[in-house]
This record gives structure tokens, C-alpha cells and sequence, in this order.
């Protein structure tokens, strides 16, 4: 196989980035844009909306449509379209509330369109920086009444695993719960993840599983790279994400996407 077969897709922050902002590594530019000379095509899989991932769009050459909100959407950067979108159940809502009024040590974040709803503003949400929760919008009536792309849940470790162990002996029906980082719990509609929207992403484009590459860094990840062809994870991800993955590039800070892209032309002819 050669390197322009590949759709490549890769994960956002702790995985392209840092977490902690220092911007893309300048290895992971040049690799990216070595690998689109070839023929290759890329894009990212985030957990963020839209218009948040877009300015990481126009810092790298990306010429594939793009899986956003953990694979509740898929989205064409350069046709400004929408391939697909979902929305989190009516019951969803009701959901939140049970666990806001429960866990009132946990913070409650919405996503609404393109905007970020902080639920219960009097807990802060420790999973975004300081800078981007300036950002945050506050519940009105309206948020409530539209359809919600998901919610998520953030806290220390203490709130945070009496998140875990209360989902764990709820009925919710329809949506999912998944980790994105240590600090982090999201609900999605039930059914989706990133690797649910990559499979239909190859299916609209024509390419084959084995053509697919993706690399990430956590739970939230999982479905991709079980799902991809060629799959890889940074040196400091979870041993049960390594465990599915066909490499382990180095760490993120360094480079990793760009060791992932180095390893894919090792394999090809």
C-alpha cells in the first residue's frame, strides 16, 4: 500500500497538541503536509464543536472532512457542510439534572450548536482552560428547550468517581458515557463515538478500513483505533488504549503525529 492510499485522522488535544496550550508541534506540520504531497488525506477527531476546532483547522493542512464532538458529527471544512449530525435524546436533558442534583459536587457543560452552556456555574468545569471558559454561556430558558449534541461532566478525582460508580447503577437509556481525560466524563447519544463516524466517513468516501489510519490518546479514542486499519497512541496513554494499537509514537508534546506519519511510509511500499 502507499502512503497516499491512507485517510489519516488524528485526535486533537493530548495527541496533536498538548493540553496545556504550547500549539502544534512544528514536526506535526511538516509531517502532515508531507503527507498530503504524497497523496495522503487528513483530518482531525475531536471532541470539540465546530467552530472550536476550526482554529486548529487553519493552522494545518487538512483536506478531509473532520469528525467533531466525539462522533456526533462529521463535518466538511472546505464545503462548509455538514455529512452528519446528531442530537442527544429529549430524556437526555432529564438525565443531567438527576446528576446535577445528586452530584452537585460535579459541573454540568451542554453543547448547543456551536456554543457552550455552563449548567451550574457555581462548580467550575476543571477540564477547560481558564481562558476558554470565558467562553461559556449560562442556561436560559431556551437552552432547555433545544437539542442538546452532548453533555459533559467535570471534577476532581473525588466528585469524579462518584460520577463513575453512580452511572454505572443508573438505567439511562439511549445515550453513553465516555472518559476523555481524567478530569472528564461526556454523554453521547448511545451508538456513537469517533470510530462509529470514521466507519461511515470511509463508506461516503469510497475508502476501504484497512486505508484508514488514526492515532489518539484516550478512552474517547477507543472505537477509532480499534476501528482503523493502522492505528497508534502516544507514549503516555493508558496501557488498555496502547493494548489496541499497532504503535506507540513518542509523546505528544514531541511529535507524536508526526512519528505515526514517519511509521506509516516505514510500511509502505
Amino acid at each position: 500500500m502507499k502512503l497516499g492510499d491512507y485517510l489519516l485522522f488524528s485526535d486533537v488535544d493530548g495527541t496533536l497538541l498538548p493540553y496545556v496550550s504550547g500549539g502544534v508541534p512544528q514536526r506535526n506540520i511538516e509531517a502532515i503536509e508531507r503527507f498530503i504531497e504524497k497523496g495522503g488525506r487528513f483530518g482531525i477527531a475531536t471532541g470539540r464543536s465546530r467552530t472550536s476546532a476550526e482554529e486548529f483547522i487553519k493552522l494545518l493542512p487538512v483536506n478531509a472532512p473532520c469528525v467533531i464532538l466525539n462522533g456526533v458529527g462529521l463535518y466538511d471544512y472546505s464545503a462548509g457542510e455538514y455529512l452528519m449530525k446528531h442530537f442527544l435524546p429529549e430524556e437526555a436533558k432529564g438525565y443531567v439534572k438527576q446528576i446535577m442534583a445528586d452530584l452537585p459536587d460535579v459541573s454540568a457543560l451542554v453543547v448547543v450548536d456551536e456554543d457552550y452552556y455552563h449548567l451550574n456555574p457555581n462548580v467550575q468545569f476543571e477540564s477547560f482552560t481558564s481562558e476558554y471558559r470565558k467562553r461559556f454561556k449560562g442556561e436560559t430558558a431556551e437552552t432547555m428547550a433545544v437539542k442538546w449534541g452532548k453533555a459533559l461532566f467535570s471534577g476532581k478525582s473525588g466528585p469524579l468517581e462518584k460520577l463513575r460508580k453512580y452511572i454505572g447503577a443508573q438505567d439511562f437509556k439511549d445515550v453513553r458515557f465516555v472518559e476523555t481525560n481524567e478530569t472528564l466524563i461526556e454523554l453521547l447519544p448511545h451508538g456513537l463515538s469517533k470510530g462509529s463516524a470514521l466507519e461511515k466517513l470511509a463508506s461516503i468516501k469510497g475508502y476501504k478500513r484497512e486505508n484508514v489510519a488514526a492515532i489518539g490518546d484516550y478512552y474517547n479514542d477507543f472505537e477509532m483505533l480499534e476501528y482503523a486499519g493502522v492505528s497508534a497512541t502516544v507514549a503516555d496513554a493508558p496501557d488498555d488504549i496502547k493494548a489496541v494499537c499497532d504503535y506507540v509514537a513518542g509523546k505528544c508534546e514531541d511529535g507524536a503525529v508526526a512519528d505515526f506519519i514517519e511509521y506509516l511510509e516505514s510500511i509502505c511500499e
